[in-house]
């Protein structure tokens, strides 16, 4: 094995203050449509909503008292500030502006995080911040604009120990978390002179940022707690102990920077841990190992990295191209930066005195800091960016799990290289659910600010859903050294947007590094499998391959799977295959709060709610029965800016802005004024007939006019319906 000086809070101008006045730029002066309004008594919104032409949209969670009304134009809104200013009930008034602040953001100010830092021609940590050039970098800087730093989330490091007294370590160091599964013992420090890996990787992953020391980890408040095993003596169990221990209820995340040499090496009881462990909650970051060019080189055959419960990271130079050793296979499922031959290493921790990287024995040029490594890298540093990256996301939404870190990843990662065509078989393929995949680089380069971004635009992910072919019979001679190989179809009925795709295969073939095998949609996208490496002479594959290629294509429909033989000589013969379509989507975000209907004995009332895209796009509509309370919620919407529409059956309708690309809202209140008996969203004449014609009717009796006159619902028209609608004649909807 391997190897933001803030404005002031929120001011509250009176009606005639402006830009001058506040001490703040014009441009940061907007005038909305929605005014802020502090009441004496809460009960008195609805009564200040009629009387000045206003809809009470929601009330603040923190005090009831505080409402936010919104007005037909902003100019309503500012000669609405006057009157209300000399209103006994308002305490307080002001436009709900919006005036930009500058976030207390983490800034680093660690020495060796700038380029030239300790001398000229150090490239700093170009990989987090690239300030060198236009090399690739994990896009960290404007997640930790937003604050965003992994604070209250602890990073589990599966490796050959930490040096938890290091000095940009200890602050980080969680010793509850910790213990060494190769000794048995609670501290996982270094026990061999070999054992240097995993202080670097930590410091990769969360090394204390902000502390004037040495570097900035990606995620730099995060905790990080090390998770010892010995890579040459530690066995199965303490690999499984590893992988379970903590998870979910202390350790969110977890790297292992680590993997077998060899091709096709089984891991169940580690694979079954990786699950335990990911429905517990903690996600796991994998290097894809180091291997390109040998037998291993294909990460798809590597048990742990092939789960479909991982995170598994390539490595991406300084070039912008996969890193030369990097493992390649469909189950990558994105790209980090990392340091290779030719370009600059990656900046960590390492162990202090004589026995880290930061020798001549591995640096012919060692940094001038002994603590430190300058030439750290391999897939094994890619994970721990990975890693922290995931806890900025964890600390964003603390309801990411490893599927819903997979949906976002899919989503935000960087399309990287266009042109490559090499071992990733057809290079970038876009299939039918707009996603491109490559093998070198799964969905390309980690975007720490984006996928940050995207993480609180939803709430979480749908269950998982499965289709399964069960174990398929095949018993047929592989066609030796023949591209049409021998191929088999099935057919799948689910629509539920696809994951991942487990295929298994039992085959018997003398040398099966000969062979290669295709997955092909009904959509027509293809993804290779596994593929050849001539020098592998093992003689059979009982194996489950995990893709990702298909990640969001609707499964339905006629699958292909082949298999070929590549080379002339050795046969084989096909046993055997299951396959496995793992389902779900993003749960989008929620809308809550009450409908207000005016005069309304009943509010069990249907009402339809339609969200207008304010850019483009087709509006949702969704049509409620309110609760007793009034109460509505609107559930797993798509994110963006919108018009929101309410209205119901015999009221008018009103409009408001809803901005849900930053996750839910909620405690929206919308009044609706009665009125509308013919549902044509304006009080008239024609209203007026209506009611007339119905007039002193109730349920069953001849002039019952299906209750459209029954403004307030109590189940008779009469007087009170009367007086709703004279209250709002001539009054029109949208206001």
């Amino acid at each position: 094995m391997s190897t933001l000086w803030g404005l002031p809070a929120l001011l509250l101008l009176g009606p005639a203050a402006s830009a001058q006045q506040s001490g703040l730029p014009g441009n940061l002066h907007s005038v909305p449509h929605a005014v802020l309004i502090a009441l004496h008594a809460a009960e008195d919104a609805p009564r200040i909503a009629r009387q000045y032409g206003l809809h009470l949209t929601r009330r603040l969670h923190s005090d009831p008292r505080w409402c936010v009304f919104h007005a037909p134009s902003p100019l309503q809104a500012r000669a609405a500030l006057s009157p209300l200013s000399r209103d006994r009930r308002v305490r307080h008034v002001v436009l709900d502006a919006v005036r930009p602040r500058t976030r207390f953001q983490f800034v680093p100010n660690d020495p060796y995080f700038a380029p030239d830092v300790p001398a000229s021609g150090w490239p700093g940590q170009w990989y987090l911040y690239n300030q060198t050039g236009a090399g690739p970098d994990a896009g960290v800087m404007g997640a930790w604009q937003r604050d965003l730093t992994g604070q209250g989330v602890v990073i589990g490091i599966v490796d050959d120990g930490v040096q938890a007294d290091h000095p940009d370590l200890r602050d980080a160091f969680r010793a509850a978390d910790s213990y060494d599964f190769g000794e048995d013992d609670p501290d996982p420090s270094p026990v061999s002179s070999f054992d240097r890996h995993g202080t670097a990787v930590a410091g990769v992953a969360g090394a204390r940022g902000g502390n004037g020391t040495g570097i900035a980890g990606t995620a730099p408040h995060a905790q990080i707690a090390g998770l010892r095993v010995d890579f040459d003596f530690s066995p199965v169990s303490a690999y499984v102990d590893a992988t379970l221990y903590r998870s979910g209820s202390g350790i969110r995340v977890k790297n292992h920077s680590y993997g077998y040499a060899f091709p096709y090496v089984p891991a169940e009881a580690e694979s079954e841990a990786l699950a335990l462990s990911a429905a517990a909650g903690t996600i796991h970051c994998y290097a894809a190992g180091n291997l390109r060019g040998g037998i291993a080189e294909d990460a798809n055959k590597m048990d742990e990295q092939n789960s479909p419960d991982v995170i598994c990271v390539a490595a991406l130079g300084y070039d912008g191209r996969f890193a030369p050793y990097s493992n390649f296979g469909a189950c990558v499922f994105v790209t980090a930066p990392s340091g290779h031959a030719g370009g600059p290493g990656v900046i960590s921790t390492d162990r202090t005195g004589a026995e880290g990287f930061n020798t001549s024995e591995f640096d012919a040029d060692p940094f001038p800091d002994l603590n430190y490594t300058s030439t750290f890298g391999g897939t094994s540093a890619a994970a721990p960016i990975v890693a922290g990256v995931i806890a900025l996301g964890k600390q964003a939404q603390p309801a990411l799990d490893v599927r819903f870190a997979r949906h976002l990843l899919a989503r935000t990662s960087l399309l990287i290289d266009p042109l490559d065509t090499t071992e990733s078989g057809d290079g970038w393929r876009v299939n039918a659910a707009g996603l491109a995949f490559n093998q070198n680089y799964g969905f390309g380069l980690i975007n720490a600010d984006a996928f940050t971004q995207e993480a609180v635009r939803y709430t979480g992910v749908t269950p998982l859903q499965t289709v399964t072919t069960g174990r398929q019979e095949v018993n047929a001679p592989i066609p030796d050294n023949s591209v049409a190989g021998i191929a088999r179809t099935f057919v799948v009925s689910a629509d539920t947007p696809l994951e991942d795709v487990l295929i298994t295969l039992e085959i018997d073939h003398s040398t099966r590094g000969q062979l290669e095998a295709y997955l092909t949609s009904p959509r027509g996208t293809t993804c290779r499998l596994f593929r050849r490496h001539p020098a592998d002479s093992g003689s059979g594959i009982y194996w489950t391959f995990c893709t990702n290629a298909f990640w969001g294509e609707n499964p339905r429909g006629m699958w292909t799977l082949k298999m070929v033989d590549t080379q002339a000589g050795r046969t084989g013969i096909w046993r055997a295959f299951h396959a496995t379509w793992r389902m779900g989507r993003l749960i989008g975000p929620g809308l809550t709060g009450r409908v207000l209907l005016e005069g309304v004995a009943d509010t069990r009332q249907p009402v339809t709610f339609t969200l207008h895209p304010v850019s483009s796009g087709t509006p949702v509509v969704r049509t409620l029965t309110l609760d007793a309370s009034g109460a509505f919620a609107l559930e797993d919407l798509p994110p963006g800016h919108y018009r929101l529409a309410v209205k119901g059956a015999k009221w008018l309708r009103r409009v408001l802005p809803v901005d849900l690309t930053h996750g839910s809202l909620s405690g929206i209140e919308i009044a609706l004024a009665a009125g509308d008996a013919n549902n044509d969203n304006v009080v008239d004449v024609l209203d007026l007939a209506e009611l007339i014609a119905a007039f002193d009717a109730t349920p069953g009796v001849a002039n019952w006019n299906e209750g459209r006159a029954d403004l307030n619902c109590d189940n008779v028209v009469d007087v009170l319906d009367l007086d709703l609608l004279v209250r709002n004649f001539d009054a029109q909807g949208d206001a």
